[in-house]
């Protein structure tokens, strides 16, 4: 098969969207090891310009090109994040092999036989496998390309998480190691060019290319989400073709609130987003204010969507949707009764439990401790709140008392808005410092153990790439002399969004050289069209 044909495969019939050529020099014959990855992008509507392209450059280097195609052309040298990403083919995994180009210290499985057994047993059979000279990239492509939206674009990605989540814990089982390649700007190999890592060229071909094709929604039940509120209500409702609203409370609702009238009938003038997403989004919220239950609020949804003529959308859209539409529940009015209980409230227990209503999510502890620092010296108090989602931790009383941080802090945490008028902020950083409880610092809590935990559980949910720029960019682990590296300033932005730990911690470079990581510094690479230097840490 021969490029042309693999992307003739892949995307059949499409009018919108951009490929990227992505070639490098094998490490054997390039002169500068920092040769960067170097990028042509190409417009789906050309693909014989494509895979003459990937034809051509395969004569000389290792070719990749992206999975998921750009919406937007992006300025040479750059090859996007997942956020440029806005049609997916299919959904995919890499499969490496011990005997291939990419063996490694991995438990990868010990020949491409195995492999090909182990997707072959899969609950979905794959749409087509290409043996990629180091392993197998295995595709399960869609009937139609999934065009999709800027607000489906967590669904798509919850949905590949998932698939190779499930496939790895499969394979883990098995006594065998998947790599994480589900982000949605993942590279891969072209059918019909050369693997060149080692220096002796392994043709990139398919094994075979007449599989079932499917629907996103065929992998529904695997999606992965990020929060958990989004699980439990995929639980509380179920899609119907024919759904339609409650009929009293839509017809009271439609009565007595004439923001909810203008929206369904499409007059509303003071909508950021007109698009069918964003009258959705406000259909939503005002019904969940209304007390509308969530089988309620999406039948609400799919019955607007179908007189609308509207496209439709799967159920971890509707989801998504109800869960944002949930956190901003919470009526001013309530707000303020929740802060006069709590200037009432005596006991440490009874002001958790206000508290909890007035944010929202359930405080079950914050607790107050010290530390020490390299040198052995008391730091300031930090804080630990725990939640039934886990701890959020703020390193100064400045950061606990700010409503800004709070808010902050706690949307990349548990994925969720807080709403808290700064009239009723007040009495809830004053209940704060009330059920704090100084203890000695634990030993989850020690800087050390903690950056080391959050470096292992970072790099468990990363892709890994061999291109310095791409692993920066894309927010990946470097692998490079037998290692993982991983750049500071994308890991301690991790570690702000998703673990609630101040951005640097206190001195991020002292504890990582503490732990053994090690520092590298990469000259002169192109990034955007322009040189650049990047830092990168080893694994400790």
């Amino acid at each position: 098969m021969r490029p042309l044909e693999w992307f003739n495969l892949l995307y059949p019939g499409a009018e919108a969207g951009w490929i990227t050529l992505s070639y490098k020099r094998d490490a054997a014959t390039r002169q500068d090891l920092n040769d960067p990855f170097l990028t042509e992008w190409v417009h789906v509507s050309a693909l014989d310009r494509a895979g003459q392209r990937a034809e051509a450059l395969a004569d000389e280097y290792n070719v990749y090109f992206g999975v998921g195609l750009r919406r937007e052309r992006l300025a040479d040298g750059q090859r996007g994040t997942s956020q440029d990403v806005g049609t997916l083919p299919g959904l995919w995994v890499e499969v490496d092999c011990a005997t291939g180009v990419h063996a490694s210290g991995k438990a990868y499985f010990p020949s491409k036989q195995d492999a090909r057994a182990f997707l072959d047993a899969l609950p979905h059979r794959p749409s087509a496998i290409v043996d990629s000279g180091g392993g197998l990239h295995a595709y399960w492509l869609f009937r139609e390309l999934w065009e999709f939206e800027a607000d489906e674009r967590d669904y798509a990605a919850a949905l590949l998480r998932g698939w190779q989540g499930f496939i790895r814990s499969r394979a883990e089982a098995a006594g065998y190691a998947v790599d994480y390649t589900h982000d949605l700007a993942r590279v891969l190999r072209p059918a019909g060019t050369w693997n060149r890592k080692n220096g002796r060229p392994v043709p990139v071909q398919p094994l075979w290319t007449d599989g079932p094709r499917y629907n996103p929604s065929d992998f529904e039940e695997f999606a992965e989400y990020e929060s958990p509120q989004v699980r439990d209500t995929l639980q509380a409702f179920t899609l119907r073709a024919d759904a339609q609203p409650p009929a009293l409370k839509f017809a009271a609702l439609r009565e007595n609130d004439r923001r909810f009238r203008d929206t369904w009938d499409g007059r509303r003038k003071d909508l950021k987003d007109s698009s069918p997403s964003g009258v959705c989004m406000a259909l939503a919220s005002i019904a969940a204010t209304a007390g509308w239950t969530d089988q309620e609020i999406a039948d609400l949804l799919a019955a607007w969507r179908a007189q609308a003529g509207a496209k439709t959308k799967p159920a971890g859209w509707y989801a998504l949707t109800l869960g944002k539409a949930r956190q901003t529940q919470l009526a001013p009015a309530q707000s303020r009764a929740a802060a006069e209980r709590l200037e009432e409230a005596a006991e440490p227990d009874e002001m958790l439990a206000v508290l909890s209503e007035m944010v929202g999510f359930r405080v079950l502890r914050l607790v107050r401790f010290f530390i020490l620092d390299p040198s052995g010296a008391t730091t300031d108090p930090s804080y630990m709140l725990y939640t039934e989602a886990g701890a959020v931790r703020f390193d100064s009383a400045d950061e606990l008392l700010s409503r800004t941080i709070f808010r902050n802090r706690i949307a990349g945490h548990l994925q969720r808005y807080v709403e808290i008028s700064a009239k009723d902020w007040p009495a809830v950083a004053k209940a704060l410092l009330a059920v704090a409880v100084t203890v000695e610092a634990p030993i989850e809590t020690s800087e050390y153990e903690q950056v080391r935990q959050h470096i292992a559980e970072y790099l468990e949910h990363m892709g890994v790439c061999e291109d310095p720029v791409h692993a920066y960019d894309g927010h990946m682990a470097l692998q490079m002399d037998g290692a993982l590296w991983f750049s500071i300033s994308r890991f301690a932005e991790w570690c702000r969004i998703r673990k609630g730990v101040r951005a640097g911690f206190r001195n991020l470079p002292t504890l990582l050289t503490a732990i053994g990581s090690r520092k590298r510094v990469m000259d002169n690479l192109l990034r955007g069209g322009k040189r650049a230097k990047l830092v990168f840490w080893s694994t400790p």
